[in-house]
């Protein structure tokens, strides 16, 4: 599978790890396997480490659906990806574990960052665009209603700029 698919005990002691997942710690499973995951990936970043473990603590064991969250995690290689990863409580021999799946959503991310980015911002000047200025314009005039304060808009025009711009 070419996702991150793991297992890990009550503990959060690795108690099975995939190739991909051996693949993004750059360890093979003999040596995940029985380590606490969360330590695993403080070796390569502490603040992601925390807030895998945050995830962890969250889920609800009685939750069939899991708990599904996206996280910007680092590769033992220094690849930074974004993996949505779900988490999924099950039992084994008696004991709470938790099943982890993991997959690279990377490049959607990326892809909806460009969308969002080409909505508000003009794409030969980068310069903020209409759609951009109306959402701030509107935040502006709600705060002042909300503080009963004023403010000031000063438009400015230039002739023939839409010749300028279109040249």
């Amino acid at each position: 599978s070419p996702n991150l698919v793991f297992a890990v005990d009550d503990n959060y002691r690795f108690i099975f790890a995939n190739t991909t997942t051996e693949q993004f710690y750059q360890k093979p499973q003999a040596d995940l396997i029985g380590q606490d995951y969360c330590s695993v990936h403080k070796n390569i970043d502490k603040e992601e480490a925390k807030a895998l473990k945050l995830s962890l603590d969250r889920l609800d064991f009685n939750d069939p659906q899991g708990l599904t969250v996206e996280h910007s995690l680092t590769s033992a290689r220094g690849d930074k990806l974004v993996i949505q990863m779900t988490f999924i409580a099950f039992h084994l021999d008696g004991k709470a574990c938790v099943l982890i799946v993991g997959l690279d959503v990377t490049q959607r991310v990326k892809a909806e960052e460009r969308v969002e980015y080409l909505a508000y911002f003009d794409t030969l000047t980068d310069l903020p665009n209409r759609n951009l200025f109306q959402n701030q314009l509107k935040k502006d005039v709600r705060r002042a209603n909300r503080t009963h304060t004023f403010g000031a808009l000063l438009f400015i025009d230039f002739d023939e700029f839409k010749r300028i711009n279109d040249t």
